[in-house]
């Protein structure tokens, strides 16, 4: 059997809020963790309560943070957020901030003959690029995400689609995320091995029950090696 690992990008591979933290940092005179945690609740919200064309439409984002926040001049607030959006979001796009584990883990799965593919929200191929730059090797045979898959990362069929254009049954792959929600629980739903990567020690707030918990990519390293 040939063993198949999945790996979600942002915050996961890539730090992912170091880089839109700091691009954020100063806008309204906040901490850029505190812009970031206003953007995510609002993006959490729009991918649960609407359609699929909404999820990536950043000016729809924009309007809604902008309404909340009942700020004045909101043409001239917004396009100072999307400029720090953009750079943040187009600098995470070629994985300028790779966790200091992500690289060598990578190598070594690949070096042990496991299939790797990226399986992320937008930009998988990019994303995958940026990192195989890097490596100074080809590493992934498959870079997934809403764009080839016609879904978000949060819902079951994702991974459903995913399994089924690799032709594979859920007893041949492995995910690797940061996300309870996105990575986690639907990989669950369809049968699909798990390892949740919580680097900041978060606590679970849903009764989602990971195969494996780790704080680092290595310390899932023999699970993912001898599944």
């Amino acid at each position: 059997m040939r063993r198949h690992v999945l790996l979600d990008f942002d915050r996961t591979l890539n730090d992912s809020d170091y880089v839109y933290q700091r691009n954020l940092d100063g806008f309204l005179e906040l901490t850029g963790q505190e812009v970031l945690q206003h953007w995510e609740a609002i993006h959490r919200e729009i991918l649960a309560k609407e359609p699929r064309e909404k999820h990536e439409d950043l000016d729809y984002h924009y309007r809604l943070m902008i309404e909340r926040w009942k700020l004045r001049d909101p043409e001239e607030i917004k396009a100072e957020l999307r400029r720090r959006i953009r750079a943040a979001q187009e600098e995470c796009w070629y994985a300028t901030a790779l966790f200091e584990d992500a690289l060598p883990f990578l190598h070594r799965l690949k070096d042990a003959g496991l299939t790797l593919h990226i399986a992320t929200g937008d930009y998988a191929r990019l994303k995958a690029a940026g990192i195989e730059e890097q490596a100074g090797r080809k590493l992934f045979d498959g870079c997934f995400s809403e764009s080839n898959l016609g879904i978000g990362k949060g819902k079951r069929a994702y991974f459903d689609r995913l399994l089924a254009k690799l032709g594979l049954s859920p007893d041949d792959a492995v995910i690797l995320g940061d996300s309870l929600a996105n990575d986690i629980g639907p990989a669950n739903e369809v049968g699909i091995r798990t390892v949740w990567v919580r680097r900041k020690g978060e606590k679970a707030k849903s009764e989602v029950i990971p195969d494996v918990v780790t704080g680092s990519l290595f310390g899932a390293l023999a699970y993912v090696l001898t599944w």
